[in-house]
């Protein structure tokens, strides 16, 4: 097998990890997140802490679509940053290490 080549990507700071409170339909507050790193029985996706997901086997429920709605996640070359920001919503660019 020949050895990876490292390459430099540019990321949305919310492609690699995205935090959210959503509010649910009986007022409650629910966690929501996408997170790269694992955690749980649930790696490098979309997880929330209310009953919905935690007992629908991993299927998304409504409150991560709320927030996925919103969410950027762009992914691209490291020229295509606008003075260090995403070129789609503006947050913070980050580059991203990339094996090949």
């Amino acid at each position: 097998m020949p050895d990876l080549t490292i390459i430099n990507e540019a990321a949305c700071e919310s492609a690699t990890q995205h935090v959210a409170d959503v509010e649910g339909s009986a007022g409650r507050m629910y966690r929501v997140w996408f997170d790269r790193t694992p955690k749980g029985p649930y790696q490098y996706g979309w997880s929330c802490e209310c009953k919905a997901f935690e007992f629908g086997g991993g299927k998304p429920c409504k409150h991560i679509a709320t927030v996925k709605a919103n969410y950027c996640g762009w992914r691209g070359m490291p020229s295509q940053l606008v003075n260090g920001a995403c070129p789609k919503c503006g947050r913070k660019g980050i580059i991203v290490p990339t094996g090949v």
